[in-house]
């Protein structure tokens, strides 16, 4: 059984509570309780990943050439003049794509977190 608690959260603390929810693509409350359990458990700090390897998530990405032929698909589309093989090349990339940002989005709520400050911030930075 659960027991609802009304929390009144730092202005700080609920904006990062919302963007990491956001950026996870769960619910406020989920990502509050796995806050509080990560506390609870004792976890050790050193556990939690650096800043620089949350950095080296957040700046992975595919090498100029890829982005170059992905352009031009996209181009190709666009113009429709893009073959069905070139579009199941698109289609392809664009998941690979998709799929590879999901654990950069998470390292950027992560490295906001850890610096106390918004996604957008982090961005800026």
């Amino acid at each position: 059984m659960a027991e609802q608690i009304t929390l009144s959260l730092p202005d700080g603390v609920a904006q990062q509570l919302r963007e990491v929810a956001a950026s996870t693509q769960k619910g406020l409350e989920e990502v509050l309780l796995e806050w509080l359990d990560r506390g609870r458990s004792g976890t050790p700090s050193h556990a939690e990943p650096s800043e620089a390897e949350l950095l080296r998530k957040i700046n992975l990405g595919f090498s100029a050439d890829w982005w170059a032929d992905y352009r031009g698909l996209i181009a190709q589309r666009q113009a429709e003049t893009i073959s069905e093989v070139d579009l199941g090349r698109l289609i392809g990339m664009s998941e690979a794509l998709e799929k590879a940002n999901v654990p950069r989005i998470e390292a950027l709520g992560k490295l906001a977190a850890m610096r106390g400050c918004s996604i957008e911030q982090v961005m800026a930075s």
